[in-house]
C-alpha cells in the first residue's frame, strides 16, 4: 500500500476506522485484497524462525485436539486439530507475544492491550477490546473447515456482551497445493504463505456479523499440511455509557463498580446536617 497514492491509504484507513477497526496503512508489507469488506494481507508479520518455533512447540505439546465447533448442525464442518496458547508449554511462548505485538501495531486502537490485565477478559464499556486466546491449528492433507463465519449471531453477541470484531490469521508454513482461505461472497482466495497475516473483520462497529466475510479453509492436498495461528479481537457489544451518566442495565460490570463506589462513599462520607 505504501506505493499507492496517499489519498488511497487515507481513505482506506478512514473506512476501516468508521465501520470496523482502523488499520495502520503504513504497516510494511500491507496489501489490500478487498476494500469493502476490508480484507488485507501483511507479509513478514512473523519471521520464519518464529513460525517454525511455534509449530514445533505446538506439535511437541501433545495437546493438539480435534477442533470443536458448537451446535449439532456443525458436525463434520471442521476436521483440523487445534491447541490454545494457554497451556503451560505455550502460554509464555515468545511467538505468542510477537503475534500480539504485531496485531497491536497493525490495529492502533489495540495499543497496549497485550500488557493490560484485561487483555484476555471479556470486554466492557470501559475496556472495549480484548483478545481471545491465540490458537494454533493444524490441517493434514484432506482436512478442512467448511464455509463459516467467525462472528457470533446478533443474539449470541448480545448475550455474551461482545462480538468478534477482527480475525488475525497467520500462516505458519507454505502450502504447495491446496489449503487456501476462500471468501465465498467476494470471490477472493488467499494461498498460505509462511509468516503472512490475513486480516479481516467478521463483525462491524455496531456488533453485527458481516456475512460477506463467510470463508472456507480449503483442503490441503494429501501429502501436504497447513499450520496457522489465529487470534480474534473481541469488542464490547453492550450499551456504552456516556461520560458522567450512570451505567445502565446493558453494562453489568460497570454498574457493579458504580454500586461498590457508592457504598464506599456512603461509609466515608461527611454529613451536611447538624453537628
Amino acid at each position: 500500500l505504501s506505493a499507492q497514492p496517499a489519498q488511497m491509504a487515507s481513505g482506506f484507513a478512514e473506512l476501516t476506522g468508521h465501520d470496523f477497526l482502523r488499520i495502520n496503512t503504513a504497516t510494511p508489507g500491507l496489501r489490500i485484497l478487498n476494500f469493502d469488506p476490508p480484507v488485507v494481507t501483511v507479509d513478514d508479520f512473523l519471521t520464519a524462525a518464529q513460525c517454525d518455533a511455534l509449530i514445533e512447540a505446538a506439535r511437541a505439546s501433545g495437546e493438539m485436539k480435534v477442533s470443536a465447533v458448537g451446535g449439532a448442525a456443525n458436525v463434520n464442518i471442521r476436521t483440523s486439530r487445534t491447541v490454545t496458547l494457554n497451556i503451560p508449554a505455550l502460554t509464555e511462548h515468545p511467538t505468542k507475544k510477537a503475534i500480539l505485538d504485531a496485531a497491536e501495531a497493525l490495529l492502533p486502537e489495540l495499543k497496549g492491550l497485550g500488557a493490560s490485565k484485561n487483555a484476555f477478559k471479556s470486554p466492557t464499556s470501559s475496556s472495549p477490546f480484548s483478545f481471545e486466546l491465540p490458537q494454533v491449528a493444524h490441517y493434514s492433507g484432506g482436512e478442512y473447515f467448511k464455509t463459516h463465519e467467525d462472528a457470533f449471531p446478533e443474539a449470541i453477541a448480545q448475550e455474551k456482551g461482545y462480538q468478534r470484531r477482527a480475525t488475525v490469521l497467520v500462516y505458519l508454513n507454505d502450502v504447495a497445493e491446496g489449503g487456501a482461505t476462500k471468501f465465498d461472497q467476494i470471490g477472493i482466495e488467499v494461498r498460505p504463505k509462511k509468516g503472512q497475516c490475513l486480516l479481516f473483520f467478521p463483525g462491524t462497529q455496531a456488533s453485527m456479523p458481516d456475512a460477506r466475510t463467510l470463508h472456507t479453509a480449503c483442503e490441503a492436498v494429501p501429502g501436504h499440511e497447513k499450520w496457522i495461528s489465529q487470534l480474534w479481537v473481541s469488542g464490547y457489544a453492550g450499551k456504552h455509557t456516556p461520560e458522567g451518566i450512570p451505567p445502565g442495565p446493558g453494562d453489568r460490570a460497570a454498574r457493579r463498580a458504580a454500586e461498590k463506589a457508592a457504598k464506599k462513599n456512603s461509609k466515608h462520607g461527611v454529613s451536611r446536617g447538624t453537628k
